[in-house]
């Protein structure tokens, strides 16, 4: 996060997106786990403002995302999930303090291309704030190409600053990633291997 030795800067000077990507495909799991904090850092943004910090996406789309939003002087992180039909829900939108805060979340593909019995689960610093389950999102989930982290699309005029992304976790299975005590101290971050500070699990 800001001032460590890793993790990804997102400096917003203007609209253009600024992300980091990591190649991933669909584990026979079927399941996807994913943890990663973010620093808001007094990003200046106007009323309404809003764009996604993190997307899980296919080739042509994406299967779910996290946007950060301001509204009436408040922080949110909103997390959505689209099905094959894209068809998109939010879950959980969560008013969050200028800071860090970390999100997990797990998606679920469901057991066949006919059957609607996926499901997208979300934590924000802990603590459950939601589900879509019945998701019918066998094709968009099989078709897993990447996650994106970053100012990553429709930064508007009024958005400005830097943020912070860091201490990303992928795992291949439904098991509690929950927050790192120890990041602050140990300084590991986003992808010492591949320059943007994440462990994969698959």
């Amino acid at each position: 996060l800001g001032g460590t030795d890793y993790g990804l800067q997102c400096v917003i000077d203007d609209q253009n997106a600024i992300y980091g990507q990591v190649n991933l495909s669909l584990p026979s799991s079927g399941l996807v786990r994913v943890r990663f904090y973010i620093d808001t850092n007094g990003l200046t943004m106007a009323d309404q403002d809003s764009f996604p910090v993190a997307r899980l996406e296919t080739l042509a789309d994406w299967i779910c995302q996290v946007r950060l939003e301001y509204e009436s002087s408040a922080y949110y992180l909103t997390p959505s999930v689209q099905d094959d039909t894209s068809s998109a829900w939010e879950v959980g939108k969560t008013s969050v303090s200028d800071g860090v805060h970390y999100v997990e979340f797990l998606i679920e593909q469901a057991s066949t291309d006919t059957s609607a019995d996926g499901a997208f689960t979300v934590w924000i610093d802990g603590t459950y704030q939601g589900a879509r389950t019945t998701l019918d999102n066998y094709d968009y989930q099989d078709a897993v190409d990447r996650l994106i982290m970053g100012a990553l699309a429709g930064i508007d005029a009024g958005t400005s600053g830097t943020i912070y992304l860091d201490e990303l976790v992928i795992r291949s299975d439904d098991t509690e990633i929950g927050p790192n005590p120890t990041y602050r101290a140990k300084k590991r971050h986003l992808g010492q291997a591949i320059g943007l500070g994440l462990k994969i699990g698959f």
